[in-house]
C-alpha cells in the first residue's frame, strides 16, 4: 500500500507499526523515525501541503487530522483519494484509532499498542498531582486549554489544569495569574522549544511553583507516544512522584 501522512504523530505511529516502507510521502514535520526523509518524499508542511505532489505520488490512502491539517486541503484531496481523518481527544480515542489502523493494515503491532495503552490506563494512579499550567508558546504566551488532548493527558496524570476555559489554546499574560500560582508550571518542548533563558519572567511570576520542561511529544503526539507516556506513568504513585516527574521532564 502507498501511504501519505500529513500528521507527524500518525507518521511515527505507522512506522512503529511496521509500515515505514509503505510511506511514500510525509510532511517536513514528520521527524520520527530519523531516517524517514531518506525513503519518503516531503510534500510540504501540515498547514501547506503541496496537493500536486501528493497526487503525483498516487497514494492509496492519505492520513490527516482535523486540528493539524486544513479543511481546504482535506476537501481538495478527498475528491480523488481515500482519506483517513482523525481527531483523538482522549487516550480512549487513541485506542480506537490504533484498532482502526489494525483494521486497515492487519498489522498485529497496532493491536498490541492498543492493548498496552488500555492496560496502562487501568493501572494509572488516581492520586492528585496538584495544579498546573502547561505552556506551549511564547510571544504571546499560550497555554494548553480545557478540552484539548494535552488537557486530557494532564488529567490522566492527576494534574488540575488552571488554564482559562475560553479557548482551546488561550493567550495569556502572566499577570492574569497573579495570586493564583499553580503548583507546577510545565513548559513544553514543542511547538515552542522553551529554554532556560525563557524561564526568568515565568519564575519571577510564579516563585512558589515548580517549573519543569516536559516532552511535548509524549503529551500531544497521539498514537505510539501516548502508549509511551502512559507506560512511563503506569506505576506513578504518590510517594514516587518527584522521581517520576524528573524522569518525565527534560533539561531546560
Amino acid at each position: 500500500m502507498r501511504i501519505v501522512s500529513l500528521v507527524p504523530s500518525t507518521t511515527a505511529t505507522l512506522c512503529e507499526g511496521g509500515l515505514q516502507d509503505q510511506i511514500v510521502g510525509c510532511t517536513n514535520f514528520c521527524v520520527e523515525p530519523a531516517n524517514l526523509h531518506r525513503t519518503s518524499k516531503i510534500v510540504g508542511g501540515t498547514k501547506d501541503p503541496d496537493i500536486d505532489k501528493i497526487l503525483e505520488l498516487k497514494p492509496d490512502i492519505v492520513f490527516m487530522n482535523e486540528e493539524e491539517n486544513r479543511k481546504d486541503d482535506y476537501t481538495a484531496l478527498q475528491e480523488s483519494l481515500q482519506i483517513h481523518l482523525s481527531f483523538p481527544k482522549s487516550a480512549d480515542d487513541v485506542v480506537a484509532m490504533l484498532r482502526d489502523f489494525h483494521g486497515l493494515f492487519s498489522e498485529e503491532s497496532f493491536l498490541n499498542m492498543a492493548s498496552d495503552l488500555e492496560e496502562s490506563l487501568k493501572k494509572r494512579s488516581r492520586e492528585s498531582a496538584g495544579t498546573a499550567l502547561y505552556f506551549i508558546w511564547k510571544q504571546p504566551y499560550m497555554l494548553a486549554g480545557k478540552g484539548t488532548f494535552i488537557d486530557h493527558m494532564l488529567s490522566l496524570f492527576g494534574f488540575e489544569n488552571m488554564a482559562p476555559e475560553d479557548a482551546p489554546y488561550p493567550e495569556i499574560s502572566l499577570t492574569d495569574f497573579k495570586g493564583k500560582a499553580p503548583q507546577y508550571v510545565l513548559l513544553s518542548s514543542e511547538p515552542y522549544p522553551f529554554r532556560q533563558r525563557d524561564t526568568k519572567e515565568i519564575s519571577e511570576m510564579f516563585p512558589q511553583s515548580k517549573i519543569l520542561k516536559i516532552d511535548g511529544k509524549l503529551m500531544s503526539w497521539h498514537g505510539v507516544h501516548t502508549v509511551r507516556a502512559l507506560r512511563q506513568f503506569e506505576d506513578w504513585k504518590l510517594g514516587r512522584r518527584q522521581d517520576l516527574l524528573k524522569e518525565f521532564s527534560l533539561p531546560l
